[in-house]
């Protein structure tokens, strides 16, 4: 056993060992925001020595992607300069949901950037280069700073007037927008830090097995998205604990270290359902228990692993109600049930293909 994790180890370094470069390299300034969390006119700038070396903005919303999944990104070129601090203006939501104009900046650490630029982190034993420095703009003048997966800074910026006395919504569908932040009003000490990691897999269930799951999207407190597909969905037994490793390999990682990224990932406090019985596919928004993420990281079974470290969704026999349980060492725990609702449907035109509109939340919830 010992000789297998040498040789295990011994691989990583020889990855990590081999990803040196040479400079000048190329690197990507990008802009990002939690998902349903307007933000106008955003502009960042990176500066070193007080010279600006790159900038992104843009003019509309950005993106539906989440909290740091870097999008309107800006290619740099073939650099040997990295920043040592960067600046940022854009309209954001306060407590109040007006709209704000939020304006500051904050000292990047250049030898930090420089270093990783200069390296590559693993991944599933596969070598990956650092590409983006991505700054998230989000509500309060709360602003974050990743290299990639890896943050490097986290800050506050000042409010400078109140233009607006509602969301600006330009992309999205504004109802959808107002729905998740009635159910998630908006608390500044979400970005204040980030949320912790946990092992987190996915089962799927139904009563008479005649339902298939297509997905399950997560959405944690910061505005993080992730989705798992079926393809990586554990099959489960109905009302039946399932306490196996978590094995799930698929994921948008958030982490501070730069070897291996991991599967751990944050909880989520609300998910999107979707899956088909009878040739009709129901897709649902859910609103976790607001105790979700403490009985879920509960350490009452084992003092080292949580006792949970899978969320099971099962779809009882009349296809419409779904039951959310967490599963793990524990056993397993019933969360919630719903009754869910069918997707609505368009035809997208650049895909040629119908797409889902608008997932509706569900209804009749029980939290137990």
């Amino acid at each position: 056993m010992f000789a297998k994790h040498t040789l295990i180890v011994s691989n990583l370094l020889f990855l990590f060992s081999s990803c040196k470069k040479q400079e000048p390299i190329e690197w990507n300034a990008a802009i990002s925001r939690p998902i349903f969390h307007p933000i106008e006119g955003p502009k960042v700038v990176y500066f070193y020595k007080g010279e600006e070396i790159s900038a992104t903005e843009t003019l509309t919303d950005i993106g539906n992607f989440g909290w740091y999944f870097p999008v309107n990104s800006r290619t740099t070129g073939l650099t040997s300069l990295f920043p040592d601090s960067v600046a940022v203006e854009y309209g954001g939501l306060n407590t109040k949901l007006q709209m704000c104009t939020f304006k500051g900046g904050s000292k990047l650490s250049e030898n930090t950037t420089k270093n990783l630029f200069n390296t590559c982190y693993i991944a599933h034993n596969k070598k990956n280069n650092f590409e983006y420095i991505t700054t998230g703009l989000a509500p309060g003048g709360r602003v974050c700073v990743w290299i990639d997966h890896i943050e490097i800074a986290r800050f506050k910026v000042n409010q400078i007037d109140v233009y607006f006395d509602k969301p600006v919504i330009i992309f999205e569908d504004s109802t959808e927008v107002y729905n998740y932040l009635k159910h998630h009003p908006i608390n500044y000490s979400v970005w204040d830090k980030p949320d912790p990691l946990y092992e987190l897999d996915f089962g799927f269930c139904s009563q008479n097995n005649n339902s298939t799951i297509n997905y399950i999207e997560l959405i944690s407190k910061e505005g993080l998205v992730n989705i798992c597909f079926n393809r990586y969905i554990d099959k489960t037994d109905w009302n039946k604990p399932y306490n196996k490793d978590s094995n799930l390999i698929l994921g948008i990682y958030y982490t501070t270290e730069n070897i291996d990224v991991g599967y751990k990932s944050q909880l989520p406090v609300h998910l999107n359902i979707s899956y088909n019985f009878k040739n009709k596919e129901y897709s649902t928004s859910v609103v976790l228990p607001d105790n979700f993420s403490k009985v879920y990281s509960a350490k009452k079974f084992n003092k080292i692993k949580e006792d949970y470290n899978r969320i099971i969704v099962g779809v009882e026999n009349d296809g419409r109600h779904l039951i959310i349980w967490i599963d793990g060492i524990a056993g397993q725990k019933k969360i919630l049930r719903c009754l869910s609702q069918e997707a609505i449907k368009v035809f997208d035109k650049n895909f040629q293909k119908n797409i889902t509109l608008n997932i509706k939340y569900a209804t009749e919830v029980v939290y137990y």
